[in-house]
């Protein structure tokens, strides 16, 4: 790569290419993007993003444009609310309108009317609040929020069309939203409650399995206990 970099994000592209957006490196939070090509295996530079940023979602559009948003950033305010849209025929990016609120450590989930919900994250301290992005009207309208904080949680597009949120160093319990009334179901407790940062995949039968992750533990001195763990959710 050009430029090393962690907390980044990384979005398969229509043709085939992988664009990698912002992150943190050892010259401080990047706006700086770039493109891998699988056919010659090369990196290249494409345009930088007006607002650098790690910790944020990224997510490729029924169009092919990519949005990016959230994040925490070192310009303007720590949690930028100003999303952006990249064009992979022109290698730009534009403006894609205001959240109504800036956040960190979202999830960020497609939904099948080609809108966008980004739900949860930090800024800095967790939230349960959600809001929807219309990719048509380039406009974001906050929706109902989850019965639990998640930051650092994961989220799957269930076969029912709505929305799993699980998981996050405050969540003891997953959340299930509903796109035809923008309102949440809690769901049953986790059996490893308080888990961030864990992996999870939408199973042929429906199943969502839920895997690994970390949790922070706190006696005189606080430290990450990292999991092997996993376990299924039932919609």
């Amino acid at each position: 790569m050009n430029v090393g970099r962690d907390s980044f994000t990384g979005t398969l592209l229509p043709d085939g290419r992988v664009l990698v957006v912002g992150g943190n490196s050892l010259n401080g939070v990047q706006a700086s993007a770039e493109l891998y090509d699988p056919a010659d295996g090369r990196w290249t530079l494409t345009g930088s993003l007006p607002t650098p940023r790690w910790r944020h979602t990224a997510t490729r559009l029924p169009d092919g444009t990519v949005l990016v948003a959230g994040g925490i950033s070192t310009v303007g305010p720590s949690w930028p609310t100003d999303a952006e849209r990249y064009n992979p025929a022109t290698g730009r990016w534009s403006k894609a309108g205001t959240m109504t609120t800036g956040r960190a450590d979202a999830t960020a989930t497609l939904l099948g009317d080609g809108r966008l919900l980004l739900a949860g994250g930090d800024n800095p301290s967790g939230l349960a609040s959600a809001e929807l992005y219309d990719p048509n009207t380039r406009r974001w309208s906050a929706t109902g929020s989850m019965t639990s904080v998640h930051a650092r949680g994961i989220a799957v597009l269930l076969q029912t069309g709505g929305v799993l949120v699980a998981g996050g160093a405050n969540a003891q319990t997953g959340d299930v939203y509903s796109p035809g009334t923008g309102t949440w179901t809690a769901t049953g407790p986790l059996v490893d409650p308080y888990l961030q940062d864990s992996a999870a995949a939408l199973l042929p039968n429906g199943l969502v399995l839920y895997a690994g992750g970390s949790r922070t533990a706190c006696g005189y001195t606080c430290y990450y206990e990292v999991y092997a763990s996993a376990e299924l959710y039932t919609p």
